[in-house]
């Protein structure tokens, strides 16, 4: 896909804002050095994979349970390729629920739907690697999945043999009909044994944020899932105020239960489930952009929740906007932590790898205009900084003490902040 000579200029600001070794104090005009801070030291992942967040395809969201086979994937990943969505860092296809057949074969071994992939699993997953993709596979922990499909309960180290045989490179593993179990028990044998298998194979846990994972899945897992599935508010699900519409409220519950920054690190991510720009659940742009400035500053998995042969154009302007590949992926992998939340005008920042600049998102839940506020004490102390508007390409410049935006409903601003000596 050949590049504009708009698009140009936006790749060459985002380099002059997003660089190593503080770029902000080399920005034309500035004149003044950034206070040079070190990183916080975080313990290197357990199995080598994952160092920043996955981007890519979920199945889930995207085609159900009944509407893919293999065909569909290959014609997903096509689509793909030729929008720019691949070039823009989606490149981990994952098939959720609903590919297996509901028996064991007569070794015991999972097997696939033979309608859905007639050839095999593996046939599927290899023609997605030939086209440059990441392969990524659903179980559960249970004794069943969700949809009725065999669960690996007492079969972790042959599901995950056989998961490594079929040549994935990504298992996510469910929590229905599991409740009863201890999560962190079960977790720890899947994690174990796909280690095993001597394939380097990234490890999704998806136990819906219950028996609080973020406290024990970073040495064994590369996320975890903070909450609920992000289409429904369920029992048992924590929210203080509904906002707007049920979609809406629904995001923010995942929001609101992804607060562990912590926790994550390169090699680790929280997961608040996947995006659900472009597929009609959210009632405007200003929604889709809020939860893809959101995600990114959290560091969290960005996959994709829509059908990606039928995607338009504007939707692909939000996806591939290059600003949330630099901050979400951002190599210090810290989770951006939210400073203040005042009648729900909120602000939320992430220290970058550049050891001086911050990603900030200034956000607006409620339904009414407000104005979300800055000040730079929160921070690192009193003083002056340079802002620059990342979303919309433009220098703000040197602000003393603070930043403020007017904000209307369910409106964000992503911007990069840096220290002024």
């Amino acid at each position: 896909m050949s590049r504009t000579p708009g698009q140009q200029t936006r790749r060459a600001f985002l380099r002059s804002a997003i660089r190593l070794g503080g770029a902000l104090a080399v920005s034309p005009g500035l004149g003044h050095r950034a206070r040079a801070r070190s990183p916080r030291s975080v313990q290197a992942p357990y199995n080598g994979r994952g160092l920043t967040p996955g981007w890519g395809l979920n199945t889930y969201y995207a085609y159900g349970v009944d509407g893919f086979t293999a065909d569909t994937l290959a014609a997903a990943a096509q689509a793909m390729l030729d929008n720019g969505l691949w070039q823009a860092g989606y490149n981990l296809i994952v098939i959720d629920d609903g590919w297996a057949s509901f028996d064991r074969d007569a070794d015991g071994n999972l097997q696939a739907d033979p309608e859905k992939f007639p050839d095999g699993i593996a046939a599927s997953v290899e023609r997605l690697h030939g086209m440059g993709f990441s392969v990524g596979i659903y179980g559960d922990m249970g004794t069943q999945t969700c949809q009725s499909r065999p669960g690996s309960y007492q079969s972790e180290q042959q599901d995950a043999q056989w998961f490594a045989d079929q040549g994935f490179d990504h298992v996510k593993m469910d929590w229905c009909n599991a409740e009863a179990f201890d999560a962190r028990e079960r977790y720890t044998l899947m994690s174990e044994a796909l280690v095993a298998t001597g394939r380097p194979i990234s490890f999704a846990v998806c136990n819906w944020g219950q028996q609080n994972p973020w406290e024990w899945a970073p040495p064994i897992a590369n996320s975890a899932r903070t909450a609920s599935d992000l289409s429904g508010i369920y029992e048992g699900d924590a929210l203080d105020h509904y906002y707007g519409s049920y979609q809406w409220s629904c995001m923010l519950k995942n929001l609101d239960g992804n607060q562990h920054p912590d926790a994550a690190g390169p090699g680790y991510a929280n997961d608040p489930d996947c995006l659900q720009t472009g597929n009609g659940f959210f009632a405007s742009e200003r929604e889709e952009v809020a939860q893809l400035q959101l995600w990114a500053v959290m560091g969290a998995p960005m996959l994709l929740g829509l059908d990606v042969r039928s995607v338009d154009d504007r939707t692909l302007r939000l996806l591939t906007h290059p600003a949330l590949q630099a901050i979400n992926r951002d190599p210090l992998a810290r989770q951006g932590r939210r400073l203040n939340a005042e009648h729900g005008h909120e602000v939320w920042a992430k220290p970058l790898a550049d050891g001086t600049s911050h990603a900030v998102v200034l956000f607006n839940r409620t339904d009414s205009a407000s104005t979300a506020a800055l000040r730079w004490h929160d921070l690192w102390g009193a003083g002056s900084a340079y802002v620059r508007d990342l979303w919309n390409w433009t220098e703000i410049g040197t602000q003393r003490d603070g930043w403020s935006a007017r904000l209307q409903p369910h409106e964000s601003r992503l911007l990069q902040i840096a220290p002024l000596s």
